[in-house]
Order: C-alpha cells, then structure tokens, then sequence
C-alpha cells in the first residue's frame, strides 16, 4: 500500500516544475493538438519569458493579463508569470472590450501579454480605449525572443503570495474577481 504524505505548501509550484523537468527533460510534457513540446524546450520557452517579465518590473505579487486561447503559449506564459514571482489573470479572447476594460482596470494589471495569433484582433477590440494607450502590451513570441536566458529564476515567492485573479460575472453584472495563493497550486 502506498504511503500518504502531507504536503508541504513551502514547496513553490515553480521549484516542483523545475524537478520534474531537470528529470523528464526530453520527455513531451504537453501536447496540444498537432503541437507537443518538451519538459526541457517548455521550461527554456517559460524562462525566456519570465526573464522578460523581471527585466519589466513584474514580480511577488504583480498581475499580468493574458489574452490567449489555451495551448503551449498559453502554459508557457503561467509559468512564466508564476517564476517572475506574479499572478497571471486570464483574459478570454471572446470577451467584449468592455469586460476587457473592466477587469484589467479591477485587477491593476499594467502589462498585457497576448499570443501572436491574437495580437491583431485584440488591438482591433482596444483600439481608442485606454488599454491601448496605458498598459504595456507584448507578444508571447516577441517577449521570448527579446531575452535569451533560459536559466531559471530564483523563486522569491512565499505561499500567501497570489498566483492568479479569477474574474466571475459577478450578481450584478459587473466583474468580481477571486483571487487564488500560490500554496493552491
């Protein structure tokens, strides 16, 4: 019979990644339809990223609005965010600019990551908003591509600290957002 152990909320979701891809390495660590990517190339791709967002000031506790569909990008921008040491807040690229506007207005996020396949269609939604002339917006790929270094960042984060903004509709028809630590990762 296996052996039940407690778990240790000390233990970063980032430091866990980390373990699990310095053993898996070249093993797939996701597939998303036609695409797969692994443990090792994943966390380069994330690290890559995070640096960008350390070298932009995001760090404990910063909220970083994603405009994606879920895929490799997608994950590949959580974890980043979660080892720049900030709390990513999903955006669904279905969402009216008006619940766009109100949420990333709610959450104080100033930076706007969006994949590339996005990147038009979100400036075609913000165009005239004040998203557009405020927050800082960058592609996924752009942000990958600006920094090289694939080390891994010191995780200076504690498990009170947010690991992501969940926005509901709200009873009255205004967003209300939930916040989630990182020790419920």
């Amino acid at each position: 019979m296996e052996k039940l152990m407690k778990w240790d909320y000390d233990v970063d979701i980032c430091d866990i990644f980390q373990n699990i891809s310095d053993i898996q390495g070249s093993k797939t660590a996701i597939v998303c339809g036609e695409n797969n990517i692994s443990y090792e190339n994943f966390n380069k791709q994330a690290n890559r990223l995070a640096h960008f967002l350390r070298d932009v000031n995001v760090g404990k506790n910063t909220v970083v609005s994603i405009y994606s569909n879920r895929g490799i990008s997608f994950a590949a921008a959580v974890l980043a965010v979660f080892k720049a040491g900030g709390a990513y807040l999903p955006i669904d690229p279905k969402f009216p600019v008006n619940r766009i506007s109100q949420i990333i207005e709610q959450s104080s996020s100033n930076i706007l990551i969006v994949s590339s396949e996005l990147k038009e269609e979100l400036y075609e939604k913000i165009k005239g908003s004040w998203i557009e002339s405020t927050l800082n917006i960058v592609t996924i790929e752009e942000a990958i591509e600006i920094n090289n270094n694939t080390d891994n960042l010191p995780i200076e984060c504690s498990p009170d600290d947010l690991a992501y903004v969940i926005f509901t509709s709200g009873s009255t028809g205004v967003p209300k957002g939930a916040m989630v630590k990182r020790k419920g990762m």
